[in-house]
Order: C-alpha cells, then structure tokens, then sequence
C-alpha cells in the first residue's frame, strides 16, 4: 500500500475531489485588509489557509514525519540496550577467558608434575636396575619438581655413582 504522505507523484484529481474544506478567497482576504472595520472576516479567510490542498498534503508529511521520527527513537533505545547487553557479554566473555587462562597454567603444571614423576620413576627403574645388576654405568639423575612449571632440570648435585651417595 503506497503512503500517499511520501508518493513523489501525487494524485492531482483525487485531490481535487478530497473533501478540503472550506478554501480563502485572497481576493476577500486583500479587500478585508484595506477595511480594518471588517477583521472578522481576514480572521476566517486566515483560518481557512489550513484547508488549501498544499498545507493538508505537508501536514500528512509532517504527521508521517513524527511516526518516523518516533519509530526511529524506539530503534534507537532498542540499540542502545543491545549494547548494553553487548557490553555485558564482552565483560562475560573477558571473565571467562581469564579463568580459562587460570585453568590451562594449573593444567600445564599439573602436565609438566606428571612428566617429571615419569621421568624420575623412570631414572629410578634404571638406577635399580644398574645397582641390582652391578653394572658400571652412571646413575641416572632425578629431575627437580619445585622447577616444574619452568623448564625441565636435573636435581644439581646429583650423585653419578652410588658411592657418592651418603
């Protein structure tokens, strides 16, 4: 349905048939001027300066104009919620990706404590294995737990042999 407030290309005789009202005569309007006895009648020929087809079609514009207007403001106050809410989300969404970040350094180093008890219980396996057989071979060195969310590092002072133990 085409708002005849906004057609570019308004129907010329279907305004002609519109019911306007009562339209001012400018002819009456310019005699009531040049008598100041009769004002009576410049107030209604003034008055019925509303009714000519111009006016009524820019006070449809004008009446379409605040629906839009208005429509525009609700649009307006629904974008500022939903950024609102947007923001709230950001925040949400922060929040959760630092706890992520807390969980994955708890995870590391719990990863990192599990492959240094593997390494060492390993490194034990081998040194009870040279110490049960006699073999000549070094000890291997047990790895440090309190360096274990860094880089892996053998236990300094390890003792090589199991003389050196004691």
């Amino acid at each position: 349905m085409a708002n005849a407030a906004l057609d570019p290309q308004p129907d010329l005789a279907a305004s002609a048939n519109a019911a306007l009202g009562p339209q001012p005569e400018f002819a009456v309007m310019a005699a009531g001027c040049e008598e100041t006895a009769n004002t009576f009648t410049m107030v209604i020929r003034t008055r019925n300066c509303q009714n000519l087809p111009t006016l009524q079609r820019d006070n449809r514009i004008m009446a379409e104009l605040r629906i839009i207007f208005e429509l525009l403001d609700h649009i307006k106050e629904g974008l500022r919620r939903l950024e609102e809410g947007v923001g709230r989300l950001e925040e949400r969404f922060d929040r959760m990706e630092e706890r992520f970040d807390r969980m994955e350094e708890r995870l590391d180093r719990g990863f990192r404590r599990v492959e240094v008890h593997q390494l060492n219980n390993q490194a034990r396996l081998e040194n009870s294995h040279n110490i049960a057989g006699n073999v000549a071979e070094d000890l291997t060195p047990l790895y440090s737990l309190t360096a274990a969310d860094a880089q892996l590092q053998v236990i300094p002072h390890f003792p090589s042999r199991i003389n050196d133990i004691g």
